[in-house]
C-alpha cells in the first residue's frame, strides 16, 4: 500500500519549485544582486530532484514494482504496466 503522504509531499515540492521559478526573474530585475536568482534556481531545482527521488524510491507500483505512481491526492489511479489500482493509505 502506497502512503498518500509521500504524494502530497510531491505534490507540494513542485508547486514550490514552480514558486521558486517565477521569483527568479523577479528577483534577477528587482535587485540588482546575482545571488538572489541563482539561490531561488537552485531551490527550484532541488525541490524538482527531492519529488524525484521520493517518487523512485517510494511511489512505486506495489502489485508489479515498475511503473510510478500517480501523485494522487483524492483521485484512484490505475498502473499503466499492470493495471491494478493503486492503493493508498487514507
Amino acid at each position: 500500500m502506497l502512503k498518500i503522504k509521500y504524494a502530497r509531499i510531491c505534490v507540494v515540492l513542485l508547486i514550490l519549485a514552480g514558486v521558486f521559478a517565477i521569483l527568479c526573474p523577479i528577483f534577477s530585475s528587482v535587485s540588482a544582486n546575482i545571488i538572489l536568482p541563482i539561490i531561488s534556481a537552485c531551490m527550484a531545482i532541488v525541490c524538482v530532484f527531492a519529488t524525484t527521488v521520493i517518487r523512485l524510491s517510494k511511489l512505486k507500483c506495489p502489485s508489479c514494482g515498475k511503473s510510478l505512481a500517480a501523485l494522487r491526492w483524492s483521485q484512484e489511479y490505475f498502473c499503466p504496466k499492470c493495471g491494478k489500482p493503486l492503493a493508498y493509505d487514507k
